[in-house]
């Protein structure tokens, strides 16, 4: 999920005592994926990856690395039909699963790239900006854009928890844009820039350096 500024709200989850607590915010994220797409278009599964990586780091210092399927729960679906339109994405989301590399509350680190086939091509790709909704100066239309989010959520029930960090622009290499049965797929991207600037409706970073959030 990405964060948006929310007009008009009087209070953050810094003021309410029945707010979530739960980590610093993150800086950045890398990872870098290497794998044959296992199935039909529809699929959402890849195996025989020579490369799968995660890293995250927070403020306070802390940086959360995985490596390999034991440690990475993958999903990849060539063909991700978007909400009220006609045009697909590709989609690929990334979550760490190892136990001994969760986050201070328990939980764990996932990211989530989602890129419209029109801009799926071999090359950089430049995520769309969170904060202004844009996406570059071929993308204006925010829900059309490429989009990177990074979260935290519980492995065991695969629940999304709160957001780690808001994107402001950055860019994801793809080395090989697969979309079929036995094709290539290979996408990175190194310390992909994050934010939490600004007050969030649904969470926020706080005095305490830690991010409150609505539960």
């Amino acid at each position: 999920m990405l964060l948006f500024l929310f007009i008009g709200c009087e209070t953050t989850p810094c003021d309410e005592p029945d707010a979530g607590i739960g980590v610093a915010p993150a800086t950045h994220v890398s990872f870098s994926v290497a794998c044959t797409i296992l199935g039909e278009s529809d699929a959402e599964s890849l195996n025989d990856c020579s490369t799968l990586e995660l890293e995250v780091a927070l403020e306070d210092g802390t940086v959360l690395s995985y490596a390999g399927e034991d440690q990475i729960a993958v999903s990849f679906m060539p063909a991700k039909r978007q909400n009220d339109d006609d045009g697909n994405k590709v989609a690929l989301t990334l979550g760490g699963i190892a136990a001994d590399q969760t986050l201070a509350d328990g939980y764990s680190p996932r990211v989530s790239v989602d890129i419209p086939h029109d801009f799926y091509v071999v090359g950089e790709v430049e995520m769309a900006d969170g904060l202004s909704e844009t996406g570059g100066e071929e993308c204006q239309i925010f829900s059309d854009c490429p989009v990177l989010s990074l979260s935290a959520y519980d492995p065991a029930e695969n629940q999304y928890i709160y957001d780690l960090g808001g994107t402001f622009g950055g860019v994801v290499t793809v080395g090989a844009a697969g979309l079929e049965s036995g094709d290539a797929f290979v996408i990175s991207a190194d310390k992909f820039p994050m934010t939490y600037e600004g007050a969030w409706w649904d969470a926020a970073a706080c005095d305490d350096g830690l991010i409150h959030y609505r539960q």
